[in-house]
This record gives structure tokens, C-alpha cells and sequence, in this order.
């Protein structure tokens, strides 16, 4: 861009310095330095023309067609929204060119959807996107908003020479800048900034405000299985324990048994040892070795080596 087309950088967080901005913009009436949107549109406008011609000559006697040489195009490919007359696509350009520049200054930016067939031109700024299309005015051949009949066919569309700007804000609403008696679009550029300004603010503030949520709700989340975590932990400790607990009780209660049977066996080996020891019992020795073996299988010493290990335990 030339020193005098420049368009100063500019912050949307300050208002007030935004709308003294715009009053300061103003479309060139000449320009050397077209963004590259407006010269890929320049390229495929002109391939679009050569294609129709083509598509002209591919309906003539085939004697006739391999006669003409057919110029080679690229591929159709999507480009800038922008549909006007020959007469119109100087202003058409210097506009669209002065806005993406304009766009760009503000921090946004302009592209176009390849995926898309249909030609198209979306306005980007952080958390909000809108799209915009720049057409002449056509009327029918005769229609009484014509100043000068052509020559044409009365169902012909004849441009006007009236450009249409139309913006198609994130909500779907439609914001149109045509040229009427009053000015010309160029004229408005400033105005169309201030009125996507709020627009523009009220997208990224929503925006914001979705985050914000959308982080609360995730650490709501977070909490939520912070806590169900903990709870399932302390569950699983409370039925381990319990768990502990009922294998104790289990133990003592066995050890209450083996402790009775130990007793028992006591007095049993007493009991053994009294009846050997009459004079008139024959088997002594045997007895007193069924005796030793009895206390062996119910030791009351073993008993209580186990009891300490379990307390250690």
C-alpha cells in the first residue's frame, strides 16, 4: 500500500478511539498495491470470461471448432464475493480493497472458503465471523428506474451502475450500504465500521462469557470427580477395614476355640496321667506316650508364639 492510502492500526478494546478512527477513513480514489484477494478475483474474473467464450465456440460445428484454438484456464476456484459490471469494477475494487485493508487494521482479517462452490467473503476477528458480498444493482430492460433504455431484451438484468454492500452478521440478519441520492458506499465506510463495531464486541464478550462457563463447568467436573473419587477411596477403605475386621474376629473367635480345645486337652492329659499312675494299670508307658503326643498337637506355648506374632501383625 502507498504512504498516503495507509490505514492505521487500531485496538477494539478502545471505543472511543475506534469510533474516531473511522471518521478518519476514507476509500481511494486510486491505488497501485491491491491486496492479493483482489488480484486472485482480477485473475479468475478474466479465466471466467475466456471459460464462457470457450463454452460459445464448444457450441459451434465441430468443422468450425477445431479451427479456433482454445486458450487454456485454470480450474474454477471460489474468489471474493464481488459481482459487478465492467463499468463498475474499478470502484468495486478500490472499495473491497480499502475494507480488507481496514479489516486488517483492526486486527481481523478476510478470507474465503475454498470448501464452498459459490464465491464467498468472510470476515474474521477473534470469536466472531461474519461473511459479505458487494454486487451492482441490476433492473430489467425498460423498468422506469432506468434513465436510458438499452438496446437489450426486456428480461434482460441491466446494471446500474449502483453498488450494494451487504453484511451477513453471526446472528444470520442482514446489514446492506447501497449508493442512493444522499452518497455512495465509499462514502459510508466509516459508518459501516461503526456499526459492526458493537457487533463485533457483543460476539467476542458472548464468546468470553461461554468460556468462562464452559471452564466453571469443567471444573464443576472436576470437583464432582474429585469427590466422588475421594468417596469411592473412603468407601473402599471403610470395607477393607470392615473387611479387617471381620478376618480378626474370625481369628479370635478360632483362637478362642484352639484355647478351649487346649484346656480341655489339659484336663484331659491330667485325667490320662492319674489312671496311669494307679498300680493297678498294665500300659504306663504307652499311655504316658499318648499323653506326650496330646500335648504336643494342643501346646499351649505354640498357642501363645502365635498370638504374638498376630499382635506384631
Amino acid at each position: 500500500m502507498t504512504e498516503k492510502n495507509s490505514i492505521e492500526k487500531i485496538n477494539l478494546e478502545d471505543e472511543e478511539a475506534f469510533l474516531d478512527w473511522t471518521k478518519k477513513l476514507k476509500v481511494p480514489q486510486k491505488e497501485v498495491n491491491f491486496t492479493v484477494l483482489i488480484e486472485e478475483h482480477a485473475k479468475e474474473r478474466r479465466y471466467r470470461k475466456v471459460r464462457k467464450e470457450n463454452d460459445v465456440i464448444k457450441q459451434l460445428p465441430v468443422g468450425v471448432q477445431v479451427k479456433i484454438k482454445l486458450p487454456d484456464t485454470p480450474a474454477y476456484r471460489s474468489t471474493l464475493d464481488i459481482d459487478v459490471s465492467d463499468g463498475t469494477i474499478k470502484r468495486a475494487y478500490l472499495f473491497m480493497d480499502y475494507f480488507i485493508k481496514s479489516v486488517t487494521a483492526t486486527g481481523g482479517h478476510i478470507d474465503i472458503d475454498q470448501s464452498k462452490p459459490n464465491d464467498n467473503t468472510r470476515l474474521l476477528w477473534p470469536d466472531c465471523i461474519m461473511t459479505c458480498k458487494l454486487y451492482e444493482k441490476r433492473v430489467r430492460n425498460g423498468s422506469r428506474n432506468m434513465q436510458k433504455r438499452s438496446m437489450r431484451p426486456a428480461y434482460k438484468l441491466i446494471p446500474t451502475g449502483e453498488l450494494v454492500f451487504e453484511v451477513i452478521l453471526p446472528s444470520g440478519e442482514k446489514i446492506c450500504y447501497q449508493d442512493d441520492d444522499k452518497a455512495v458506499i465509499e462514502n459510508r465506510i466509516g459508518d459501516i465500521f461503526g456499526e459492526l463495531y458493537p457487533i463485533v464486541k457483543k460476539e467476542q464478550i458472548n464468546a468470553e462469557i461461554r468460556k468462562q462457563e464452559e471452564f466453571r463447568r469443567h471444573e464443576e467436573e472436576w470437583l464432582e470427580w474429585e469427590r466422588k473419587d475421594a468417596a469411592q477411596k473412603e468407601q473402599k477403605r471403610i470395607e477393607e477395614e470392615k473387611k479387617r475386621e471381620e478376618e480378626i474376629k474370625e481369628e479370635i473367635w478360632g483362637h478362642i476355640q484352639n484355647w478351649n480345645r487346649i484346656k480341655q486337652a489339659e484336663v484331659y492329659v491330667s485325667d490320662l496321667r492319674q489312671i496311669a499312675y494307679r498300680d493297678d494299670f498294665e500300659n504306663k508307658e504307652l499311655l504316658q506316650k499318648y499323653c506326650a503326643l496330646v500335648e504336643q498337637v494342643y501346646n499351649k506355648e505354640k498357642f501363645i508364639s502365635k498370638l504374638i506374632k498376630m499382635e506384631y501383625k
